[in-house]
């Protein structure tokens, strides 16, 4: 049995169940298996238990890491702490290193993720899939919002409502982080973070008034 893991194969990193999940997928007569796995590939990768004792700094500055170990654990604790968190995060929102964590790509998910190594060159067509310190911060403020570290499959922007199904025009509606759209996505959380301040998240949550609203975007 292929057990779920997230390995680095060439310039890439598989998030997915490996044949496992052809077995044991969801909806699958072995359901209750594949939920099992799923937490225990999630847990192998942050579970870190000095994580908690760091400081409220010192725990947004691991995000930043390059060691995956530091990072994975970190981004599960951001969003366990909450919204206290939101300005610290979006004080990353500039930082275009690559984000080493694992944590944030749900494990069932069966995508593939360019990781930047030295003399591998990812291809054009997998540039904009590449997870920034900025995006995943952007990323981790949402999940916040929903209270689930997955609640989306992975940290792309994706049009809310693409226009492939009005023109035809799917290779625009491909799930990316273009400058443009994390352009928009910066502009719409930092108006949501203003609102954050004056209502409070209960508020917002309550609204239906997610990070990224009014941006026609949406975490794939």
């Amino acid at each position: 049995m292929c057990c779920l893991k997230a390995i680095i194969a060439g310039t890439f990193i598989i998030g997915s169940y490996c044949a496992f999940c052809l077995e044991y997928g969801p909806n699958s007569s072995n359901q209750h298996t594949y939920d099992k796995t799923k937490e225990m590939a999630f847990d192998f990768y942050n579970w870190a238990p000095e994580t908690g004792l760091l400081s409220d700094a010192e725990l947004v500055y691991r995000l930043t890491s390059r060691d995956f170990k530091k990072s994975s654990p970190a981004a599960v604790e951001v969003v366990r702490r909450g919204d206290r968190l939101f300005e610290q995060l979006f004080a990353l929102s500039s930082d275009q290193r690559y984000f080493t964590g694992r944590s944030l790509m749900d494990p069932t998910a069966n995508m593939l993720l360019p990781v930047p190594l030295e003399g591998f060159e990812i291809p054009k067509s997998k540039r904009n899939w590449v997870i920034t310190v900025e995006v995943a911060a952007l990323y981790l403020i949402s999940a916040i919002y929903h209270n689930d570290i997955h609640f989306a499959r992975v940290p792309l922007l994706y049009p809310e409502n693409p226009r492939s199904r009005l023109h035809g025009d799917a290779k625009s509606d491909k799930p990316g982080n273009t400058e443009e759209r994390v352009e928009r996505a910066h502009k719409a959380i930092d108006a949501w973070i203003q609102a954050w301040r004056k209502y409070g998240l209960d508020a917002l949550r309550s609204q239906g008034h997610h990070p990224l609203s009014g941006s026609n975007l949406r975490w794939y």
